[in-house]
């Protein structure tokens, strides 16, 4: 079977602004014609992450590689290859759809003739061929996305990067959206995505990778990650009247079937490692009490839902480093270092300043 070749590889990516890192040691790569999703909560560093993708930034440490080509050392490829849409669009308010791409047609040195042909067909797959001469201002919220999306194909790459492009869309317009990147991406269009609906993520791409702090922790399909993350199952149960409190006291007297239990709308839904006991105690209980069953169903918990575990997970481990990082600094001020050179040795550990000095400002 031969081996494929990832289309972009990053290899420790490191990029400060500043003090601040916002990047730090990202590795991945992505393969032809997936749909690779980028998940993180605000301010993890995907838009730095993106943009960084087509050189926008200069890195500080590691290397980006587009067809087995150094970004940093061939921009040309960037220009070639990738095509990249921002949050806040990137056509002109003031031109025509048909001027806008045009103009970014020109920008890559297309001829005239094969502008015009390229722009009949995408304006056709995007739905926009009855509006060439309306002026981009004029465009609904979801025609503006597509007339975005549109200059950045024009010059047919082999990669499109897409930062949040239903953000602010109603639901109508998302699936629609999500409807046209699996549109180009069956055309062999290879497509990073990143966007905080977890939701769409989860269904739509083949591929996630996970950013925190600046680095991204793990990548996988979404049934990857959640059988990685997620020991139990929900069972997901709705019943008329829906005294569930009868339920969950019952299940909670067998012990160690419920991991925990939450309410969505007038559904119960039960998160447990023994999903086959819990379903078989469900169904006695719904025999026994005047209940009438209205659906019950057994899942894996949802990538959101996965994701949010994590992030939790996350946090305590980074207040116990905290902790630990406390009580080494108090000890080695009590043994006659200096606030300073205390400062020098962590700055040398790759602690960040903020921490640092918060640290040594509880020091006596």
């Amino acid at each position: 079977m031969p081996i494929t070749l990832p289309i972009i590889s990053l290899s420790n990516v490191t990029k400060k602004f500043g003090d601040k890192v916002v990047l730090s040691n990202v590795n991945m790569s992505v393969y032809p014609k997936e749909i690779f999703g980028i998940i993180g909560v605000s301010g993890a560093g995907k838009t730095t992450l993106l943009r960084a993708l087509i050189g926008f930034y200069d890195l500080d440490f590691g290397s980006i590689y587009i067809n087995n080509r150094d970004v940093s050392k061939s921009i040309a490829v960037v220009k070639r290859d990738v095509g990249f849409c921002t949050q806040d669009g990137c056509f002109y308010e003031r031109l025509t759809v048909m001027e806008n791409l045009v103009y970014f047609g020109k920008m890559y040195g297309l001829p005239r003739k094969v502008i015009e042909q390229r722009a009949k067909m995408l304006l056709d797959m995007v739905h926009l061929s009855g509006d060439m001469d309306t002026l981009a201002k004029d465009l609904s919220g979801g025609m503006k996305r597509r007339l975005d999306i549109t200059c950045a194909l024009i010059h047919q790459p082999q990669l499109l990067i897409l930062d949040e492009p239903t953000v602010g869309l109603d639901p109508l317009l998302r699936s629609q959206m999500w409807k046209l990147i699996h549109e180009i991406n069956k055309r062999g269009t290879t497509i990073i995505i990143s966007s905080h609906l977890l939701g769409e993520i989860e269904k739509m791409c083949t591929r996630v990778g996970i950013l925190s702090d600046g680095t991204i922790i793990d990548v996988g399909t979404p049934d990857q990650l959640r059988a990685k993350y997620s020991h139990s199952e929900e069972v997901v149960l709705e019943t008329i009247p829906g005294n569930y409190d009868d339920l969950v006291n019952r299940l909670r007297k067998k012990g160690g079937l419920i991991a925990s239990v939450t309410h969505r709308e007038h559904n119960l839904v039960i998160y447990t490692p023994h999903a086959e006991a819990v379903l078989r105690e469900t169904l006695d209980w719904v025999d026994e009490s005047k209940e009438r069953l209205i659906e019950v169903d057994v899942n894996k918990p949802s990538l959101a839902e996965v994701f949010e575990t994590l992030m939790r997970w996350r946090e305590g481990t980074k207040y116990e480093e905290i902790n630990h990082l406390k009580f080494s600094v108090h000890h080695a001020h009590r043994s006659g270092f200096t606030k300073e050179q205390i400062r020098h040795m962590l700055l040398k550990k790759g602690w960040d300043k903020k921490t640092i000095e918060k640290v040594l400002s509880e020091l006596p």
